[in-house]
């Protein structure tokens, strides 16, 4: 506009109206004045008889005044008469001025492509012209339309055109913009040192000219450069100076802002008092402000701290109104409802926060807030765990994971790209320098080292290009390595955890039958011990036998010996094996089996199988409680044998893995001590060798009935009515009573015994000796009823017996 200006002063020689023209068009676009002053005074112009450039200058200086109004249709009305007449009399600077405003209009209404358009026809048009101001313009212009877009390297590559056209102006505003916006891009880029240099330069300049609106908008950029540094101490410097220009200046907006920014810094560094105290200054400016965004903004920012105080009643009041205020906006509402869920799941009430932890993700998973999302998912898997639902913890955790693999990997390229601007800052830094010694030295050299610094250049992008090659090929073979490391160390970690597993539970299976034969075994001569001992040891052996003849029958290596066998001997073999193990809990055995049928079997194998079953029916039913067997003739060819006991039953979800080798079922749901999980397993593999079927079916709360399928001789061809029997293990208990004096006997005894553990068998025995019981039937029957326990390794009974005489 100057260098129009000059053109036109050239003409003062024509008339004296010519004159007062001119000077009015400058001093209206030079001069600030109140807007609609500005517009009245220009469109008088415009009624005069003035020259076409004149003409076109009053239409760019209405349309600058209406972008300040923000009249877009009279905008748009004036350019189409400025570039009208502009094209008319070939004047190509008002016609360059004219596409800047459009830009500038457009990129002020978001529309960032037709911003780019107008912008790029600005800066064609004016290269004939020798505009340095109106080019840098254009160039910082079209910065902050890719600034705004999120294309930060087309942004820094803008800047840097327009401070190379610049570079020999003396410092000013427009310099001062340029050096922030950079700021704000290289913020955006990760590389922070290069911003701060920036930054600081922007300042230098501003804090010469002292205007309080351009300081604290350089302050407030400079404080969101160290609080990215981590460097908090100068983050609060920073925040502290525009707030108190923003006091100053009387804005109470501003001022909220940079209490809620100081209160997050006080947040990171853990001063939670201070953080409240600012977020509670900045709650009252947006109560005065009626602003539903910026009180929503503090309620979120005071329920942060609550939490972090571990206050979740209090944080759940400000959250929910954290919530009603930003009804709209997606990120905010991902925020709120995982840190809602987040409340929830350390409140225990988990169903909530699963409630509020999926709308958070959900939200986040629309606005791509993969760091939030990444949150949300290590609580979801962590909800789940807590409620014991580990297929889907499992899935959530593998989510989290893929989360944070993402998000590694974004850092990884965030770093490897600060290390490019950091790069390509550095060289055009070094390229500036050089173009400035090189305006000093003659024409010859100039093109001597113009050659040179091409070839520099050259060589240069080459091991830039090889640089990066490297660098990607490494972190691609890095990441690959690792990813392949991580996979086998979680495998061995694994299996590490399943060995130590199984290791426990043989030697937890293999302790108590041992404790009771050592016990049992040692300074006795009574018989009645030993069958206690051979009984223990059966149970050894059964277990150990599992455990082989498991892996023999998955290789199909056992031999089987197949006998015809009568089935009724063959069941009451199994049962008279068990009684031992049924009559700790006083359980009975009732079967219902037809008579005569055979069974071409390996006695032994089946034996086995029946005593698996009958024991895994003891554990599971309760005290006093009847076990069942019943067969039936299936087709005429097989026999269907079923143990049902009466216990707690089995949950759907188990009843399919319930054979499979090492299965667990929940040791809380069931109450019952685990073991190696061998014991079904067994017997689905002999059953299956002997060309048989074997199932489960269980309802929770009314027990399990587990069943097998044989086939019969092929002489057994007639079915014989079933014939009922009741296997009494132990009648039921008797209650026990005691006179005073019987419990003065016994009580000095039950308070020796109290003190060992059941499997030291031979100190408990040694303790009942000097108890005479002779002249009562109640202290006899006491002391069977100890040694029963003693013998079945019921520690249960044990404890109950002995605090029926200290209670």
């Amino acid at each position: 506009m100057k260098q129009a200006f000059h053109k036109l002063t050239k003409r003062l020689w024509v008339s004296q109206h010519s004159v007062v023209v001119l000077l009015l068009v400058h001093f209206l676009i030079i001069c600030p004045t109140k807007a609609q002053t500005k517009v009245d005074s220009l469109q008088k112009v415009l009624k005069t008889n003035t020259t076409n450039q004149e003409k076109v200058n009053t239409y760019n200086a209405l349309i600058k005044a209406y972008l300040t109004k923000k009249d877009s249709s009279k905008i748009l009305y004036y350019a189409n008469k400025a570039l009208h007449l502009g094209k008319q009399s070939d004047y190509l600077e008002g016609t360059s001025d004219t596409y800047f405003y459009l830009g500038r209009l457009y990129q002020t209404n978001r529309y960032h492509k037709e911003a780019e358009q107008h912008l790029q026809k600005s800066l064609q048009t004016l290269k004939a012209t020798k505009s340095i101001q109106r080019r840098t313009q254009i160039y910082f212009t079209l910065g902050k339309n890719h600034l705004k877009q999120g294309n930060y390297p087309q942004a820094i590559s803008y800047f840097n055109q327009a401070l190379e056209v610049y570079k020999n102006q003396p410092d000013d505003e427009l310099r001062s913009n340029i050096y922030l916006n950079m700021t704000n891009a290289l913020i955006r880029r990760g590389a922070y040192p290069q911003a701060l240099d920036y930054g600081l330069k922007s300042l230098k300049i501003r804090e010469k000219t002292a205007n309080p609106r351009q300081l604290k908008a350089a302050y407030n950029t400079l404080g969101i450069v160290y609080y990215y540094q981590q460097n908090y101490p100068k983050t609060l410097e920073y925040y502290e100076k525009a707030l108190k220009v923003n006091l100053q200046m009387g804005r109470k907006y501003g001022v909220a802002l940079n209490q809620v920014n100081i209160g997050y810094v006080y947040y990171q560094l853990k001063n939670y008092s201070k953080a409240l105290k600012y977020f509670f200054s900045a709650l009252e400016v947006m109560e005065v402000l009626q602003n539903k965004s910026g009180l929503a903004s503090c309620h979120f920012a005071i329920g942060e701290v609550l939490v972090a105080q571990k206050k979740y009643d209090e944080a759940l009041i400000r959250l929910k109104k954290a919530q009603k205020g930003e009804a709209e906006n997606i990120d905010s509402q991902a925020a709120v409802n995982i840190y809602l869920g987040r409340i929830y799941f350390e409140q225990k009430q988990y169903k909530k926060a699963i409630l509020y932890l999926n709308k958070g993700l959900g939200l986040a998973k629309k606005n791509h807030a993969q760091e939030r999302a990444k949150i949300g998912y290590q609580l979801l898997a962590q909800t789940y765990e807590a409620l014991g639902n580990y297929r889907l913890a499992y899935q959530s955790h593998q989510l989290f994971k893929q989360m944070a693999d993402s998000l590694s990997n974004e850092k990884a390229i965030k770093k490897f790209t600060r290390l490019e601007v950091a790069y390509q800052f550095n060289r055009e830094k070094d390229s500036l320098k050089l173009a400035q010694s090189k305006e000093k030295a003659l024409l010859s050299a100039n093109i001597r080292q113009q050659k040179t610094a091409q070839q520099a250049l050259g060589l240069g992008l080459g091991l830039s290009v090889l640089l990066i090659v490297t660098l990607v090929l490494f972190y691609v073979s890095k990441r690959r390595s690792n990813r392949l490391l991580t996979l086998t160390n979680d495998q061995l970690l694994s299996l590490d955890n399943f060995k130590q597993q199984m290791m426990g539970m043989i030697v937890h299976d293999l302790k108590n039958p041992l404790n009771s034969i050592i016990g049992l075994s040692e300074k006795q001569d009574d018989p009645h011990f030993f069958n206690a001992i051979n009984h223990s040891g059966k149970r050894m052996q059964t277990l150990i036998m599992n455990i082989l003849d498991v892996q023999k029958l998955e290789e199909s290596t056992l031999p089987l010996r197949k006998n015809n066998t009568s089935l009724n001997d063959l069941l009451q073999d199994a049962v008279q094996q068990s009684q031992f193990i049924t009559q700790e809990k006083k359980q009975t055995i009732t079967t219902q089996i037809p008579d005569s049928l055979q069974v071409k079997v390996d006695q032994e194998i089946i034996n086995r199988v029946l005593i698996n079953l009958l024991t895994n029916a003891s554990k599971f039913t309760p005290q006093n409680n009847p076990i069942h067997i019943q067969c039936e003739v299936v087709n005429n060819r097989f026999c269907k044998i079923m143990v049902k006991d009466t216990g707690v039953g089995i949950a759907a979800e188990h009843l399919e893995g319930i054979f499979d080798k090492f299965y667990q079922v929940s040791q809380k749901k069931t109450g019952v001590l685990r073991s190696t999980g061998l014991g079904l397993t067994f017997c689905k593999l002999a059953i299956e060798a002997h060309q048989g079927q074997i199932g489960v079916q269980s309802t929770p709360g009314q027990g399990a009935t587990f069943w097998f399928t044989l086939p019969l001789s092929k002489q057994e061809q007639v079915v014989s009515e079933p014939t009922i029997a009741t296997i009494q293990d132990n009648a039921a208990p008797e209650v026990l009573s005691f006179t005073p004096k019987e419990l003065g006997t016994l009580q000095p005894i039950a308070q020796q015994i109290m003190e060992f553990d059941i499997f030291e068998t031979s100190n408990i025995v040694n303790a009942l000796k000097p108890l005479n019981t002779e002249d009562s039937q109640n202290l006899q029957l006491w002391k069977k009823e100890i040694e029963d326990t003693l013998y079945t390794h019921n520690g249960v009974r044990f404890r109950e017996l002995v605090n029926l005489v200290l209670d």
